[in-house]
């Protein structure tokens, strides 16, 4: 490994570092990759899948991927993190469609999520209170869970978003607008029942 990360680059620029160093073949860059970036990544894997196993069996995926086809990432498209984030979303995404089905989070695990991350949004409120809030968000549609995690929890902008879930600008904002609205739609319903 001849290669330096600094606690004054960015993160962005540190995975692009190691991005570099996996490209040439150097397996250490890749160990330090997933030691140092598996935290940053679980939490969204397992906001999907909703199960431990799962959602490392899916992060273990989609690091073999890094490693084996490390320049299907194209450098000039967009950052790396952003690509490693759609190399995530298609692994869950291939997940559902054999699941055939919604994730759901289990009030038990919900907890769990809670320790991992909170959206700034989320800060002020009770841990029953986030609790509720996963609940809620998982009995949505997937891609509308996936553009509110991204965009809340993951604090992407739009247009990175759209990048990940491989939409236009437009139709991102659309789906994230959908997405606000039916979960206010489902806790409006919790509310009047």
């Amino acid at each position: 490994m001849c290669f330096a990360l600094t606690s004054t680059m960015s993160s962005k620029d540190q995975q692009y570092l190691l991005w570099e160093e996996i490209a040439k073949g150097d397996p250490q860059a890749l160990n330090l990759f997933i030691r140092k970036y598996s935290s940053q990544y679980y939490p969204f894997v397992y906001r999907w899948v909703g199960q431990q196993q799962q959602a490392e069996d899916i992060l273990q995926e989609a690091f073999l991927k890094l490693w084996s086809r490390p320049h299907a990432f194209k450098p000039n498209k967009g950052h790396f993190q952003t690509w490693f984030y759609r190399v995530l979303y298609n692994l869950c995404m291939d997940f559902f469609r054999h699941k055939k089905g919604k994730v759901f989070v289990p009030y038990t695990d919900a907890e769990n999520m809670i320790l991992h991350e909170s959206a700034p949004q989320e800060k002020s409120l009770s841990i029953d209170e986030k609790k509720q809030m996963l609940l809620h968000i998982a009995k949505l549609a997937p891609k509308e869970q996936a553009v509110l995690h991204l965009f809340y929890y993951e604090g992407f902008s739009a247009k990175e978003t759209a990048h990940i879930l491989k939409k236009s600008l437009r139709a991102t904002e659309s789906l994230l607008y959908r997405a606000k609205k039916n979960l206010a739609m489902i806790i409006e319903e919790k509310e009047n029942a």
